[in-house]
C-alpha cells in the first residue's frame, strides 16, 4: 500500500499528526522524568522525617544516660525512665519507636506489648524480611540506616509497606528504631498521573479546536 504524500493528507490528518507530533516529547518528559523525580522526592522525604525523629529519640536516650554517668541515677532507673519516656512518644498522632537490642529481643514496643522481652529474630514481613534481623545488620555495619519492610496498618486487612530509620546505642546496647508507612505514596502518585493526563486531554481538545477550520468542526 503506498502512503500518501504529506501534502495530500487531509487537514484533520494533519492536525492529529501534528499533535502527536509537539505532545509525545511532553509526555515523555512528563512520565519518564517527572514522574520518578516526584516519586523520588516524596519517598526521600519520608526517609528524611523518620531518620530526624529516631535522632531526636537517640537524644533522650543520651540526656538519661548522662544522668546515670553523673550519678544522679542508677543503670535501672535511667533505662526504665527512658523506656516509659519513648513508649509514649508520639508524632504524626500515630507514629512511636520501638527498642530492641543486637540479639535481638524486644526491649520495649509500644502496641504489641507481647513482643517485650522476647526473641524476635524469627520475625518476618510477607516478603520473607527478617526486619529485626536486617535492623540489627545494618547497625553493626553503619550504626545506623534505613530498612524497608511490610508492617500491618490499623484499617488495613493486609500487611502495607514502611521505610525506617534504626540507630544504635552502644551503650546500653539499644537499637533504637521508627518506621513511617509510604502507601500513601502510591495514592499522591495516582492523583498527580491524573492531574497529568487530564492537562494534556484539554491542551490536546484545545489544539484541535484552535487549529482545525470551522466547517471541519461542525
Amino acid at each position: 500500500m503506498k502512503l500518501k504524500r504529506l501534502k495530500d493528507w487531509g487537514m484533520f490528518s494533519k492536525i492529529i499528526w501534528l499533535l502527536v507530533f509537539t505532545i509525545t516529547p511532553l509526555v515523555l518528559f512528563l512520565f519518564l522524568y517527572i514522574l520518578p523525580s516526584f516519586e523520588a522526592h516524596l519517598f526521600e522525604e519520608k526517609r528524611t522525617a523518620t531518620r530526624q525523629v529516631v535522632q531526636v529519640a537517640n537524644a533522650i536516650i543520651t540526656k538519661y544516660q548522662k544522668l546515670e554517668s553523673d550519678g544522679t541515677l542508677s543503670a535501672s532507673e535511667a533505662k526504665q525512665k527512658a523506656l516509659t519516656e519513648l513508649k509514649e512518644l508520639r508524632y504524626n498522632e500515630d507514629d512511636y519507636f520501638w527498642i530492641n537490642d543486637t540479639h535481638p529481643t524486644m526491649i520495649m514496643h509500644p502496641i504489641k506489648t507481647v513482643l517485650d522481652g522476647k526473641d524476635i529474630s524469627n520475625i518476618k514481613d510477607p516478603n520473607g524480611v527478617h526486619l529485626f534481623v536486617e535492623f540489627v545488620n545494618v547497625c553493626k555495619k553503619d550504626g545506623q540506616g534505613y530498612v524497608d519492610y511490610m508492617w500491618e496498618k490499623p484499617g488495613h486487612t493486609q500487611p502495607q509497606p514502611k521505610v525506617s530509620f534504626v540507630m544504635l546505642n552502644k551503650k546500653w546496647d539499644w537499637i533504637i528504631g521508627s518506621g513511617i508507612y509510604v502507601d500513601d505514596v502510591n495514592d499522591q502518585i495516582s492523583a498527580f498521573t491524573s492531574k497529568i493526563i487530564i492537562i494534556l486531554v484539554i491542551i490536546a481538545v484545545s489544539y484541535t479546536h484552535l487549529t482545525l477550520p470551522t466547517s471541519d468542526l461542525v
